[in-house]
């Protein structure tokens, strides 16, 4: 998808503004389900003199790429690698350049993800796009820039808050939501079942990464998922479960209907 900013940076220079924020959606697919600027946003030709990650972005870091000129049309697709004329934004460190010049967003390698990954068993299962967006938390890069003025100043992340009912549709394991964790410290679940019914909670975290070896090699897809933890919820019962520093970049929330044919209402928050 592309910018899905209420202005165009052109309109907020002609506004006047002083700092114009980018909002790229389903940042970091690199699959066959990819938006437009999925992973890398167009050259923003007008000159910006600093940047910063905003303070709600659900992506806490991308590359920052300065030199336009035999860059301009290469991928960055090597997991965590940075290009000579590339710079690192992170969450809660602006970037104020000397020289106001045109700048491109790129994704960083431990960001991309593609439309599968392997579950505990082995199987290999949806992700991405090809999941409904009621269960996949498709994230979002918002990047502030600055278009005048001498200061930019970074917030910190806004803490990631989304909370729905689930209907089960079988008696198997069925996926609640993906959280995009995307860097976050921790990680709160609070699910509660419906009278009459009995429910065995799990959350498993996506690790590994979707990148190309340097200079050549096929795309290699190494995101697969791994155990977290294992809850089971009595009838109109509460539970919650906590994930400290998960290191993945998202988390997933699995339920088993095991008695009765009611629903299961949650709350999933992620803080820094």
């Amino acid at each position: 998808m592309a910018d899905v900013s209420p202005l165009s940076i052109e309109e907020a220079y002609r506004r006047g503004q002083a700092i114009y924020e980018l909002r790229l959606s389903n940042w970091g697919n690199v699959g066959a389900g990819q938006d437009a600027n999925s992973y890398r946003s167009p050259i923003f030709v007008r000159p910006v003199l600093g940047v910063a990650i905003s303070p709600d972005s659900d992506v806490p870091a991308c590359i920052v790429q300065r030199s336009l000129g035999p860059l301009a049309t290469s991928s960055i697709f090597v997991a965590g690698s940075v290009g000579q004329e590339d710079l690192v934004l992170n969450k809660g460190t602006p970037l104020l350049f000397p020289q106001a010049a045109p700048i491109r967003i790129n994704a960083l390698g431990q960001d991309l993800f593609g439309d599968t990954y392997t579950d505990s068993v082995g199987a290999s299962q949806p992700f991405g796009t090809t999941q409904p967006l009621t269960v996949f938390g498709a994230p979002e890069l918002k990047v502030l820039f600055l278009l005048s003025g001498s200061a930019l100043l970074a917030s910190p992340r806004n803490a990631f808050n989304v909370q729905a009912t689930h209907t089960f549709a079988g008696g198997g394991e069925e996926l609640v939501y993906a959280v995009p964790i995307l860097g976050r410290r921790a990680v709160r679940v609070t699910a509660r079942t419906a009278a009459g019914t009995t429910v065995t909670l799990r959350t498993t975290i996506i690790v590994g990464r979707w990148f190309r070896p340097p200079g050549f090699g096929p795309v290699i897809d190494n995101t697969k998922e791994a155990q977290l933890s294992t809850t089971a919820i009595g009838a109109a019962t509460t539970a919650t479960v906590l994930a400290t520093d998960p290191e993945a970049p998202w988390l997933l929330i699995k339920a088993t209907r095991t008695v009765g044919g009611g629903t299961l209402t949650w709350t999933a928050r992620a803080s820094d």
